[in-house]
């Protein structure tokens, strides 16, 4: 069964959220413990505060077709400029809005002289636009384009790129007890709105939405643990939501062959060695259909770069099976994007100022996993100058 309700994941949200305040009074009454409380916020409504980055990559792409007889090598530099302005107008309120070069989705890198040729102006896009509100000091609700909502264990790509924005709604329930948060987020993301009835295309598709996370101090080390359950209503039978491309999941006839009901864990260990901070994380998913319905994640990451002179590094390796997940939303860097594909990825940066960071990034893997299918492989070499400002 491919659908669940929307109504009653917003129930259970509000189920819990009901629970979380009767503990949270029962705690301050009878243990003296206080509720989570938002952060102090300056209120004033004339001011924006404006950040942004931008990112010069050269970009190296070995793709391998024994099959096919094929072996190229491609070489492209790219551009990635974001804009954002962040409100505070009233009390717990804050108005997000960002712009982004690319075509949006999973990348808002622009190759020079691809799409755009000649030197003529870039696109330069609508990223973000989305509000967030706290009612209260642990319910909060967002909508609009919104960045991802969930927690993902070791910030990891594998189900959501990195890029990825989500249209909709969404809240976030939330409530510390010393040592130990706990949190709910569930929301109702828009992914393809249609109005032709008669067509391939006919029904909406729609992303439901439900995470449950907990992060628990434990002296030396902290654990954070995850279980999610993402629901793509409508995509059983469906035409291509992205025009002609289905990123590695099943089709016939030019529609999708399966529903997508994904059940996510991770879990995630972070500590420190000489304050040099390290994290540890797995992730694995399920869909509910296909014969080819799982993908996992293992990373881990050393280090952070804040400031001059800092140093980090990172490895993870994953394997994502043709129909564990929707594959256009998927990280579109390992192994070429989408599903049906295992990849290692090797990072390392370096902060060269205050502003400026160097990161080098190498990726191996393959595409076409599933069974009978001839793997490609395919490997990518990535060094980018990254400016925040």
């Amino acid at each position: 069964m491919e659908s669940r309700s929307s109504v009653g994941i917003v129930l259970r949200v509000v189920a819990c959220g009901f629970v979380l305040s009767l503990t949270s009074v029962a705690l301050s009454e009878t243990s003296g413990v206080a509720t989570a409380s938002a952060p102090v916020q300056t209120v004033d409504p004339t001011v924006l505060k404006w950040s942004g980055n931008l990112r010069h990559r050269f970009d190296s792409i070995r793709n391998e077709s024994p099959a096919a007889g094929k072996n190229e090598t491609y070489d492209q530099t790219r551009l990635r400029l974001r804009l954002g302005a962040m409100a505070n107008p009233v009390e717990n309120l804050k108005i997000e809005m960002r712009l982004a070069t690319g075509t949006g989705g999973t990348s808002t890198n622009q190759s020079y002289g691809d799409t755009i040729k000649g030197s003529r102006n870039y696109d330069f896009k609508l990223d973000r636009a989305a509000f967030d509100y706290g009612i209260n000091d642990f319910i909060r609700v967002a909508g609009g384009r919104m960045a991802n909502p969930f927690v993902l264990v070791g910030e990891n790509d594998m189900l959501f790129d990195s890029d990825l924005n989500f249209d909709g709604t969404a809240f976030q329930l939330g409530q510390n007890w010393g040592d130990v948060e706990v949190g709910v987020s569930a929301g109702l993301f828009i992914l393809d709105e249609s109005k032709d009835t008669s067509a391939a295309s006919a029904s909406d598709v729609r992303l439901d939405a439900l995470q449950v996370n907990a992060k628990v101090k434990m002296g030396w080390m902290d654990v954070i643990a995850t279980a999610a359950e993402y629901t793509y209503n409508g995509v059983s039978q469906h035409a291509a939501i992205v025009t002609g491309d289905f990123a590695g999941n099943s089709n016939s006839g030019g529609v999708y062959t399966y529903g997508y009901r994904v059940t996510a864990y991770g879990l995630e260990l972070q500590t420190a060695m000489s304050e040099i901070p390290i994290r540890a994380y797995i992730e694995m998913a399920q869909n509910a259909e296909g014969a080819e319905r799982t993908a996992s994640v293992v990373g881990l990451r050393l280090g952070q770069v804040k400031n001059v002179g800092d140093f980090a590094m990172g490895w993870d390796y994953r394997e994502v099976q043709k129909d564990a997940t929707l594959g256009i939303l998927t990280d579109a860097e390992a192994f070429g994007g989408g599903t049906d594909g295992r990849s290692h990825r090797f990072t390392a940066g370096y902060g060269v100022n205050k502003s400026l960071s160097a990161w080098l990034a190498f990726l191996s893997g393959e595409k076409g996993i599933s069974a009978g299918a001839a793997p490609a492989g395919r490997q990518r070499i990535t060094l980018d100058a990254l400016f925040k400002f």
